[in-house]
């Protein structure tokens, strides 16, 4: 029973510090500027691949030709594509693997930041726990952070249980 308990122990620790890690990866370059987008197309391949989780650096919205950026089309979908050249009217953009320039240029108000590097594969396992928010009274959680807090509650309390039932079993054999 206690070697049940201390790897319980040990698989709840991992757990939490693997959930801390990719919190903290997502969540803290935002404190410095530093957005993260899940790449969707393979308009960029292979200089960044599908499913990566890309950074982009919102402090540096005045790109240079070559530069890989990230711009608003409008509608809320945000590309990130490389910088050709410029124009009167802006940005010339063009994904890597595509074959031509994007019709129309990217003017600067468009632009949100200059890409500074990926994660591949992580925007996969990120848009995994995506999901749509639950309403508890008036606060709207995401379902994947309810799940993910209940598991921790419920792996926290197995390995109280565990803990107290190899005590309970010393107390017993004094």
């Amino acid at each position: 029973m206690r070697a049940v308990s201390k790897t319980f122990s040990i698989l709840t620790t991992l757990v939490t510090v693997l959930i801390v890690v990719v919190a903290g990866a997502v969540f803290l370059p935002r404190l410095f500027g530093i957005d993260s987008y899940i790449v969707t197309s393979g308009s960029m391949e292979p200089a960044i691949s599908t499913g990566a989780l890309a950074f982009v650096d919102t402090r540096d919205t005045d790109p240079s030709v070559g530069d890989v950026i990230a711009y608003d089309i409008g509608d809320g979908t945000v590309v990130l594509h490389r910088v050709e050249g410029t124009s009167g009217q802006g940005y010339i953009t063009k994904g890597d693997a595509n074959e031509s320039a994007d019709l129309s240029p990217v003017s600067p108000s468009q632009v949100l930041g200059t890409y500074l590097l990926q994660i591949p594969e992580a925007g996969y396992l990120l848009s995994a726990y995506e999901s749509r928010p639950v309403s508890i009274g008036n606060i709207q959680f995401p379902a994947a952070a309810l799940i993910i807090i209940g598991g921790l509650i419920a792996l926290y309390l197995i390995e109280y249980l565990l803990s107290e039932s190899v005590k309970n079993r010393a107390r017993e054999k004094e």
